[in-house]
């Protein structure tokens, strides 16, 4: 062969060496170019998962210290209530609403006047009886009628006094326990909403500027 014939063959070599070359090099870069793209996608989905498991668990938290702080108040009215009733002899499994009220009655009064028992006599007195600061009222017997004399006879009775029956009719306590939780539901929903915005907020830059970018690039070598 001619020199020429043989550079052109070498030519023709080197051109299809460099095609090889060429042609390798562009499914690597096309195989990397889908791990990252595989790998971004991945990344999404792991991120986009971790958010909604933080805002779900912020959510469980919360629901579960309200719920926790709604079990308290309603044990301490339970053992309140509790005590109260063993203290005036009201026994819910074994009496009705209507005779445990009537126990109840009785027992304070039946108290009144075993303290004015113990001090002496009751004294008589021709002036009418005030109960101003309440008390109780041993009963009797009065002379009553428009047609002639009737004898008409009280039974002993309790006298709540104006300020006492205020205080009953106030729930004051009650009041105060659901002030207070109306307090704690503001500040738990304040906690809320902080974390949402939060949440929001990462979201919105991700949409925004991209994921963060957690892959490490690599040359790749043409053989």
């Amino acid at each position: 062969q001619s020199t020429a014939e043989q550079t052109i063959e070498l030519l023709a070599d080197q051109i299809s060496i460099a095609k090889d070359q060429a042609k390798l090099q562009i499914d690597n870069s096309k195989l990397n170019a889908d791990r990252l793209i595989t790998h971004a996608e991945t990344q999404a989905a792991i991120d986009n998962s971790t958010a909604q498991a933080l805002h779900e668990e912020d959510l469980a938290f919360l629901n579960a210290q309200y719920e926790a702080e709604i079990g308290v108040l309603d044990d301490i009215l339970s053992d309140s209530q509790k005590q109260i009733n063993a203290l005036r002899g009201i026994d819910d499994s074994v009496k009705s609403v209507e005779a445990a009220l009537i126990g109840f009655r009785d027992a304070l009064i039946s108290e009144d006047l075993a303290r004015i028992n113990s001090a002496g006599t009751l004294e008589q007195s021709t002036t009418t009886p005030g109960f101003a600061s309440g008390g109780s009222f041993g009963g009797g017997m009065r002379v009553v009628g428009e047609k002639g004399p009737e004898l008409e006879f009280t039974g002993a009775s309790r006298i709540t006094s104006n300020s006492d029956l205020k205080s009953m009719l106030s729930q004051e306590a009650l009041v105060e326990e659901l002030k207070q939780l109306r307090s704690e539901n503001r500040q738990l929903l304040t906690e809320l909403a902080f974390a949402n915005r939060k949440i929001v907020k990462k979201l919105d830059k991700w949409d925004g500027a991209g994921l963060p970018n957690f892959v490490e690039t690599q040359p790749v070598e043409v053989v």
